[in-house]
């Protein structure tokens, strides 16, 4: 056994480390201080320890273990200043650079090994003698810091030890510490506190960005100190929209794609999107000018996050997440009503696109010269005229890939039977692919024209008139390199005189009744276009940046906008039901003088001056009754369970 100067025993081994622990009233305290150097320098304990390369009892000042050595009183001990001639006050040196180690690693387990007591010299040490100018103090009080100091003794093995050897050599530091860490491995673990989010980039004025904290204590706070201070502005308006996204549970889908639940700010800089898409923000200088307006409370957050953060909102959601989002949103507009699902149109929708980027352009016509486009594909219900779902791609993917895709996701959302949905496409759409894919793998039936592509022989004879200038054909048909079926082929002829003849060919997956499908429900395509015409504001009209993840995001956003906003003018009716986004934004939605307050649990919005306030009177007055007497938990999640009603003055 050896014993040090403090009184400790331990059992003597071959050649192993030998670890020097504090004393046991010190084992109480924090275990994360393990591995730090004990006691500290100005104590003087430090110094009593020199590591001379000449003696062969080298000591290693690495920390190794967290171990406590077990006391022996029966052995015979050692004393250790006897037993090492280096183990002395006069001999100790100075170190004035102590290595700590931080509580990070402590927590960790992770140490760093000095091996060099392996390689100690065989020769002896001469003892040396004091300084006598040199003194070191001796500590009267002891540290509240843990230590390890690691050192070995070069001694002869037993011979049982060396016939289970395979080699002569000691055993590594890292050996030794990997065997003795199997007893503490199930020691309690340190509480790991919850690290604190990182403040979030906000814009407080048009010129002046700021970080804020972003915690759920610090955006409650916010919110309730702005509903306390009350808000006046133009943007009140905008408050006409939170009764729409609880009937269309817009909150729930924002917490589902962020994955966060509702005391983080993600789900809320989500909302600030579907928001900012409702003005139709086109610009920088538009989204700064926004704050202190009371445009933040209606996201439920105390300030305004700037692009930048925004980006990193959407740079983490994958396209697969958001296509998800879209799925669940077109659910639950199905069990509202919004879609009919019996006529589709699917039609490509190109965005001029300003990038440096090296892509495929795009040629609209042969006069027009070919410029850089970014394609977004929609299916629109054209009964309803509410768009279902869309995708996004670069511009070198062919419409009839994306197309698959398209009427994938529309076909998760309607879940049409066979025979029930017709999908109606334009000449672009032409492709034995997509006819076989449609034919074979959804229970969608496709309408599209021909285009260019020859009629082959025709006989007169064979057409149907069915008043006077129109006749049709219907026969089978067998598109080049197709390997489904059955199609067939449906062929217009207009006009009555032999010179004044013409005629346009379709191809169908289904035979249905040829002259509804072609007189009353191909014309319905045109939806699609009045669709972009009067929602393109929203923002679908300017393709931005080319990274996938945030486009198919931002674009999705809108989505949801278009859906509030579409509930929204279903309710109020004329003329608001026959504007189009961006009227409805500058008129309403931003367009309204009012203030914000809160009275007990409530939220107070007061109109003044606002456009027909007899009408919106009738829906918006004592709302919290209204929306229980429809079913809905009229408390507003994102702001604190909050209700809200509304004042025409």
């Amino acid at each position: 056994m050896i014993t040090g100067n403090a009184g400790f025993t331990f059992p003597m081994l071959t050649r192993i480390p030998i670890v020097v622990s504090p004393p046991p009233y010190l084992y109480g305290r924090d275990l994360a201080m393990r591995g730090t150097v004990w006691p500290p320098a100005q104590a003087g304990w430090n110094h009593l320890v020199k590591e001379d390369h000449t003696c062969p009892y080298s000591i290693s000042k690495t920390a190794l273990l967290s171990v406590r050595p077990a006391r022996c009183r029966s052995l015979k001990t050692i004393n250790l200043s006897d037993a090492l001639p280096c183990w002395s006050k006069a001999s100790a040196t100075p170190d004035p650079k102590p290595q700590l180690r931080s509580l990070d690693s402590a927590a960790r387990g992770i140490f760093n090994f000095d091996n060099n007591f392996s390689k100690a010299d065989a020769t002896r040490c001469s003892r040396k003698k004091a300084d006598p100018k040199q003194t070191t103090d001796v500590p009267t009080k002891s540290s509240g810091k843990s230590f390890d100091i690691a050192f070995s003794i070069p001694m002869l093995r037993p011979k049982s030890l060396l016939k289970s050897s395979s080699s002569a050599e000691p055993r590594s530091a890292f050996a030794v510490s990997n065997g003795l860490s199997k007893t503490t491995r199930f020691k309690k673990k340190l509480f790991q506190r919850p690290q604190p989010l990182p403040p979030v980039e906000t814009q407080r004025t048009i010129t002046r960005i700021q970080t804020e904290p972003a915690d759920a204590r610090s955006l409650e706070r916010g919110v309730r100190q702005l509903l306390a201070d009350k808000v006046s502005g133009n943007l009140a308006g905008l408050w006409l929209l939170v009764p729409e996204h609880l009937r269309l549970g817009t909150w729930d889908l924002l917490c589902g794609w962020t994955g966060q639940p509702t005391e983080r700010p993600e789900p809320r800089l989500a909302m600030q999107l579907v928001h900012e898409a409702a003005l139709c923000t086109t610009g920088v200088r538009q989204k700064r000018a926004l704050s202190q307006n009371g445009f933040e409370l209606a996201n439920g957050l105390p300030w305004l996050a700037t692009d930048s953060a925004i980006h990193h909102l959407l740079t983490e959601r994958t396209v697969q997440k958001t296509q998800r989002l879209q799925v669940a949103l077109g659910k639950l507009r199905r069990t509202l009503g919004h879609f009919a699902g019996r006529v589709l149109a699917i039609d490509p929708h190109r965005l001029r696109s300003h990038s440096k980027r090296q892509m495929r352009r795009f040629r609209d016509h042969k006069r027009l010269r070919p410029m850089k486009v970014s394609p977004t594909f929609f299916v629109l219900d054209s009964d309803t005229h509410q768009p279902v779902c869309f995708t996004t791609a670069t511009s070198a993917r062919s419409v009839t890939t994306a197309s698959i895709e398209l009427l994938g996701l529309a076909a998760e959302i309607l879940d049409p039977e066979a025979g029930q949905s017709l999908v109606l496409a334009d000449a672009e759409h032409f492709s034995s692919k997509l006819l076989d894919h449609l034919h074979a793998e959804t229970n969608f039936d496709l309408l599209v024209p021909m285009g260019g592509k020859k009629l082959g022989e025709l006989s007169e004879a064979e057409f149907t008139q069915h008043w006077a200038g129109y006749a049709t054909l219907t026969r089978r048909y067998q598109p080049h390199r197709s390997e489904g079926g059955p199609f067939w082929q449906l062929v217009q002829r207009f006009g009555e005189r032999s010179d004044d003849i013409w005629y346009k060919g379709f191809v169908s997956t289904t035979d249905r009744d040829v002259v509804q499908m072609l007189c009353d429900e191909f014309p319905k395509r045109w939806h699609v276009e009045e669709f972009f015409n009067t929602d393109q504001a929203l923002g679908w009209q300017r393709a931005g940046t080319q990274n996938l993840n945030i486009r198919y995001g931002h674009m999705t956003m809108a989505l949801l906008a278009q859906a509030a906003i579409s509930q929204f003018r279903s309710r109020i009716g004329e003329p608001y039901s026959s504007w189009d986004s961006s009227h409805l934004a500058e008129g309403l939605f931003r367009g309204i003088e009012g203030d914000i307050r809160v009275r007990g649990e409530t939220i107070e919005v007061t109109y003044y001056n606002a456009p027909t306030a007899d009408r919106l009177r009738n829906h918006y007055e004592g709302l919290p009754k209204r929306l229980e007497s429809e079913g809905i938990d009229p408390r507003i999640p994102w702001l604190y369970d909050f209700k809200l009603d509304f004042r025409l003055r």
